[in-house]
């Protein structure tokens, strides 16, 4: 976008114009983050997955999971004229957390396969940062920025279509996971 996006809101003095900015770079920020922990994880996931199926799909998603995240200086150019400052040291650590998280509570629930672990932290990782994505769509009408909203739309969906792929994968993975598992 080589030019902000002219606002369609009315009455809406500099200094309030302003804020609303600041606001919504603040959260395009942690969108940044919520799709970089979420294309990281891909990243790490996809070798450790062990059926070559399951492999192959997790493997498709990096691509757009990359176009995803770039899509995000983008919206951020849009929104406050600024580049946005990179946040692959928080998404690194971020992405870590959500691991041992993930695999405390499966253990928890008794499941001890790796592919199911593995899948379950990309589909909860998956729908964070499809609900970050949402918000900016929300901000944007707030705003009255539909180019943005242009933008963001094509992304929710194909996020969504993502989520519904692994849940699908997930729920391939359960019974084994659950039914199968080493310990009898």
């Amino acid at each position: 976008m080589a030019s902000p996006m002219r606002p369609l809101v009315v009455e809406v003095d500099g200094r309030t114009w302003r804020g609303y900015v600041d606001r919504s770079a603040e959260w395009l920020e942690t969108a940044t983050l919520l799709q970089a922990t979420y294309r990281k994880l891909l990243e790490d996931t996809v070798e450790e997955v062990a059926d070559p199926r399951l492999r192959d799909r997790i493997g498709d998603l990096i691509e757009s999971a990359r176009r995803h995240e770039a899509l995000i200086n983008e919206l951020y150019v849009a929104f406050s004229e600024d580049e946005l400052p990179p946040s692959e040291v928080r998404a690194s650590m971020l992405a870590r957390t959500r691991e041992v998280v993930a695999r405390v509570e499966g253990l928890a629930a008794g499941a001890r396969g790796g592919d199911w672990r593995n899948v379950r932290e990309l589909t909860l990782t998956n729908l964070d940062s499809t609900n970050g994505f949402a918000v900016i769509e929300q901000l944007a009408l707030a705003m009255g920025l539909p180019a943005v909203v242009d933008l963001v739309q094509p992304v929710i969906a194909e996020k969504t279509r993502h989520q519904l792929a692994l849940r699908e994968y997930l729920l391939e993975a359960a019974p084994k996971a659950v039914l199968y598992r080493p310990d009898g």
